[in-house]
């Protein structure tokens, strides 16, 4: 299988932001980061995806947080405007060749990205 860098991807798809972990999200949807929300805010729906594995861990941390049906309430608002990509084999073949790209820089997705 071929090596894809980080910026050939980038380049595939020009203009679209994925949500790419649920610190990304939590951070926007608490307003805990102003550089988050006007970076997200600065986007069209429509230039943004989230993955369902993110979909999911947010969904996990709702349904264990003190306010159970209010964070739910507030996840499917977030969710709603936003194309969900699913995370099947393919998706976890990038996600474990990106890890292994930045593994020697000690570097996170997030980061890199």
């Amino acid at each position: 299988m071929r090596k894809t860098s980080l910026r050939a991807m980038r380049r595939a798809s020009p203009g679209l932001v994925v949500g790419r972990t649920q610190a990304v999200c939590i951070a926007y949807l608490n307003g805990s980061d102003p550089a988050v929300r006007d970076r997200l805010l600065s986007h069209t729906p429509d230039e943004i995806a989230l993955c369902s594995v993110v979909k999911a861990e947010l969904l996990y941390g709702a349904r264990n947080s003190a306010r159970v049906e209010s964070n739910l309430r507030k996840l499917e608002r977030f969710f709603e405007p936003f194309t969900s990509f699913a995370f099947g084999d393919g998706a976890a073949e990038w996600y474990g060749q990106i890890r292994a790209q930045l593994r020697p820089s000690s570097r996170s997705i997030e980061a890199a990205l």
